[in-house]
C-alpha cells in the first residue's frame, strides 16, 4: 500500500514539474517529496506503534509458555476492555501444532465440512456421537435381552461407521439407560466395543459424572479431581495405561442463574460478550473452585450470578488433566470462545 502511494504521489508531482522553469520545478518537485516522505515515515511509525500494542496485548492474553508440565498462563484478574478485544482471536502461529500432551475429543455440530477437516489435517480422526437419549424402558429391555437384536444394532452402527468413512464412535447410553439388568447393559458394551476395534475403529462411551447441572462452579477443580480417581484410584494397578482412556470432560458452556429462585439456565460465548457489553460486570475469581464468575442485573432488575470458562479456569484444568495423565473432551466447541484454542 505504501510503495503504491509513493508512486502515485510522485507520478503526480512529475507531471506538474514539466509545466514550467524545469530548474524550478525540480527544486519545488525536491522539496515537496522531502515533506512527503516525512508524512510517510511518521504515518508508518504511527501504524506501526498501534500494531505492537496490539500485539503486546495478544502476547499478554495468549502466549502459553511451555514448561516441564504445565503452561504458563494469563492471571486471576481480567481486563474487560481487552477481553472484548480479543475474545474471538486466537494465536494463528499455534493452529498447526499441537501444544496439549494428550488426547482431546472435542464436540462440534453441525459437521458439515468434515472433508475439509481431513484437508487440513489428515491425522484428525472424526467420531460421531451414538445418542441412545430417545429410548425408553421399552426399547432397552427389548434389544439389550435379545442377542439378534443385539447384533443387529451393533451391525448398523459399524455399517454407518464404514459408508461414511469415519472413525469410530462415541456411545452415549450410560446416563439414559433403564429397563433391564445393569449386567445386560455392561455386555452389550463390551460386544460393542469388541465389534468396533476388531473393524479397526475407535470406541468411546460416556460415562455421567456422580453431580450433574447443580447451580453454582461449573466443575469445581477439586471435583474434576474426584471423579478421576472414582474411574481409576491413585497408585491402583495399571494406574497410568488405565488414566490414558479416561477423556475428562471440560465444559465450553456456562451457567447464568437467579439466586433468589435457584435456578440456572445454560450461557455459551456469544451470550457472555452480549451480556459483558450491555451491562459490564466483572470477572471475579473463586481460589476455592478454580473458576471466574460474574454477577449483574438485567433489565427486569433480576440479580443474576453466572459461571463461565476462562482462559485461567480452563489452563488449571489442563494442568491437572495432564498430572493425573488423563485426556480430554470439550462440549462443545462452538459454545466457546475463539481465544480458548491456544491451549490446546
Amino acid at each position: 500500500l505504501y510503495s503504491q502511494f509513493i508512486f502515485e504521489s510522485f507520478h503526480f508531482f512529475a507531471f506538474f514539474s514539466f509545466q514550467g522553469n524545469r530548474l524550478q520545478s525540480y527544486t519545488s518537485l525536491g522539496f515537496i517529496l522531502c515533506i512527503v516522505k516525512v508524512i510517510l515515515i511518521t504515518l508508518l511509525h504511527i501504524t506501526y506503534s498501534v500494531s505492537l500494542e496490539e500485539y503486546d496485548e495478544m502476547v499478554f492474553m495468549y502466549s502459553l509458555t511451555k514448561t516441564s508440565q504445565a503452561y504458563a498462563v494469563p492471571t486471576e484478574s481480567i481486563d474487560i476492555d481487552l477481553f472484548l478485544k480479543s475474545h474471538s482471536s486466537y494465536n494463528k502461529y499455534t493452529t498447526s501444532q499441537k501444544n496439549l500432551n494428550a488426547t482431546v475429543l472435542a464436540y462440534v455440530t453441525p459437521v458439515k465440512w468434515l472433508s475439509e477437516i481431513r484437508t487440513v489435517n489428515p491425522d484428525v480422526k472424526i467420531v460421531p456421537r451414538f445418542s441412545f437419549g430417545p429410548w425408553e424402558d421399552r426399547d432397552y429391555a427389548a434389544t439389550l435381552k435379545d442377542l439378534p437384536k443385539t447384533d443387529k444394532c451393533i451391525r448398523n452402527v459399524i455399517s454407518i461407521l464404514k459408508k461414511y468413512n469415519l472413525d469410530g464412535a462415541v456411545i452415549e447410553i450410560w446416563a439414559q439407560f433403564s429397563g433391564v439388568e445393569l449386567q445386560s447393559l455392561i455386555d452389550f458394551i463390551v460386544r460393542l466395543s469388541d465389534n468396533l476395534h476388531s473393524n479397526g475403529k475407535l470406541f468411546v462411551l460416556v460415562i455421567p459424572p456422580p453431580v450433574y447441572y447443580e447451580p453454582g462452579p461449573n466443575s469445581p477443580l477439586s471435583w474434576v479431581e474426584e471423579c478421576i480417581n472414582r474411574l481409576v484410584p491413585k497408585n491402583s494397578l495399571n494406574q497410568a495405561k488405565l488414566r490414558k482412556q479416561i477423556l475428562v470432560g471440560l465444559n465450553f458452556y456456562g451457567i447464568d442463574y437467579l439466586p433468589k429462585k435457584l435456578i440456572g439456565e445454560p450461557i455459551k460465548g456469544n451470550d457472555v460478550i452480549e451480556i459483558f457489553e450491555k451491562y459490564q460486570p466483572n470477572f471475579k475469581w473463586d481460589k476455592k473452585w478454580a473458576e471466574h464468575s460474574f454477577s449483574y442485573k438485567d433489565k427486569k432488575s433480576q440479580d443474576h450470578l453466572a459461571f463461565y470458562p476462562t482462559l485461567m479456569s480452563i489452563a488449571q484444568r489442563l494442568q491437572t488433566i495432564l498430572s493425573r495423565g488423563t485426556g480430554v473432551s470439550i462440549w462443545e466447541i462452538g459454545q466457546g470462545l475463539n481465544s480458548f484454542y491456544s491451549l490446546f
